[in-house]
């Protein structure tokens, strides 16, 4: 028996609670063909399933999730779905509401405390990588920031955002650090941060990327904390111009 099968057999005895009355709206995105099985936890799998698609908007916020609706879609026990849900709601990229969960706004006050989080992490992730990141690490950051680059000159935020993940993604995992890389993963949403700036912000960030990546390279951790943490902050500084979202509505009504 393999050990999908096994997860799934033991999934299913789990107990399910509370769970029928939030079912009654369709959950509209069909991802059957894109659900790779690899060896791992089902429910690990999924629950990314769903945070690439929050963090890529393709999840809007506000939007009603159900545990029906994404085992039905994956193809997974309604036990599975459950707990993946439950995963993203202790990662703040879910909020429970009455009879249902909804993706979170991805509104300023939001993102400005996961960034607090933020520039701790990322200044630990440069500071580490610096010492054990070796010529791969560098490629990969490389890569990501030339793609950025490009990304950002064609206005295509959603390759842009692709693009920061994997530059900051592959400085953590140059650090040589498991724990860390856990816990940056429960942040890592603040990317969708990139739907929010300005054009001449996004092209900011580039140079911060520059100046990251040239003291990783150099072997400087010092240098590479103070560029990754400045980095972060430049970025808290932009969102913190932006109103409170009350404020947005009342800036939207106004004639």
């Amino acid at each position: 028996m393999s050990w999908r099968v096994v997860y799934i057999v033991a999934a299913e005895k789990m107990v399910s609670a509370g769970d029928d009355s939030l079912d009654e709206e369709p959950y509209n995105l069909p991802m059957r063909s894109t659900v790779q099985w690899q060896a791992g936890s089902i429910v690990d799998e999924i629950a990314e399933i769903l945070r690439e698609r929050i963090v890529e908007r393709r999840l809007a916020p506000q939007e009603r999730l159900t545990q029906r609706r994404v085992a039905e879609d994956l193809n997974v026990p309604r036990a599975v779905a459950g707990e993946a849900l439950r995963v993203l709601h202790r990662e703040g990229l879910l909020e429970s509401t009455v009879g249902a969960m909804r993706v979170a706004a991805a509104d300023g006050a939001v993102l400005l405390s996961a960034y607090a989080v933020r520039e701790v992490l990322d200044g630990a992730a440069a500071r580490l990588a610096a010492r054990h990141a070796g010529p791969g690490t560098h490629r990969r950051c490389q890569e990501a920031l030339d793609d950025h680059r490009a990304a950002i000159d064609a206005g295509d935020r959603l390759r842009s955002m692709r693009a920061d993940i994997s530059f900051h993604a592959s400085l953590v995992d140059g650090s040589a650090n498991p724990v860390l890389r856990r816990h940056w993963l429960l942040v890592r949403f603040t990317t969708r941060s990139a739907m929010l700036l300005t054009s001449a912000q996004l092209h900011g960030s580039i140079g911060e990327h520059e100046a990251i990546l040239a003291a990783v390279g150099r072997g400087e951790p010092e240098p590479a904390e103070r560029a990754a943490r400045a980095h972060v902050r430049a970025t808290i500084a932009a969102l913190e111009q932006f109103p409170a979202p009350s404020e947005r509505s009342q800036l939207a009504r106004s004639p």
